[in-house]
């Protein structure tokens, strides 16, 4: 926010032709930024402290693009099919097919862009969600139900185990309380005494909770 407010004090018309138009530039490239994220606040709402799960509005919008990927023949939503799942997921929870189709492909560029990064960082929490896993289980994506279901995801609710042990090939461990992940390490990983109220997702490897 420092920056915004020295742009807001700065005097435009004491600058050079060639800053102004570089000033110019730069902002409607932030501005941009902004309002992509704005679009993804669906997803990066999950980020925050106070998340309780996805809304119903959001839950409710990804199967309608989780079917039309399958068979839509709009050459943009089509080209999802490729897209590293959890995106998709992110796009899903955020975006109509309407808006996705008729934004210009700079824009869209951009809502891929955050669309990654969101992902990487939201992987496990996703994975903990059960509305997730309902919503692409009500959807007629076969194949990207298929490709769910082999990723080897393992998880074990608060409560249900005592000892947890995850072998080098995991990709990915969170340890869940509630609705917010507290640690997220790759393999390999143990846990002696797992904590009643922590919940446990793996990607990948061999797993073990007792």
């Amino acid at each position: 926010m420092d920056v915004v407010k020295a742009i807001k004090k700065t005097d435009s018309q004491g600058l050079s032709t060639a800053d102004r138009n570089e000033v110019a530039a730069s902002c409607r490239t932030f501005i941009q930024r902004v309002e992509v994220s704005e679009a993804l606040n669906d997803a990066l709402l999950a980020e925050q402290p106070d998340f309780k799960g996805f809304s119903r509005t959001s839950l409710t919008r990804l199967p309608v693009l989780l079917n039309a990927v399958a068979e839509d023949t709009d050459v943009r939503i089509n080209s999802l099919q490729d897209a590293e799942p959890i995106t998709l997921i992110v796009l899903g929870l955020c975006l109509s097919t309407k808006k996705i189709r008729r934004m210009s492909a700079e824009l869209w560029t951009e809502h891929l862009r955050q669309a990654q990064e969101i992902a990487k960082r939201l992987r496990a929490l996703v994975l903990t969600q059960d509305g997730i896993a309902e919503a692409i289980r009500v959807s007629a994506n076969e194949k990207f139900q298929q490709y769910t279901d082999n990723k080897n995801y393992h998880k074990y609710d608060a409560g249900s185990i005592r000892k947890f042990e995850c072998d080098a090939k995991c990709i990915s461990i969170s340890f869940v309380q509630g609705d917010k992940v507290i640690l997220i390490k790759s393999g390999p990983g143990s846990m002696a005494n797992v904590p009643s109220d922590i919940s446990i997702t793996a990607q990948g490897g061999a797993t073990r909770g007792s």
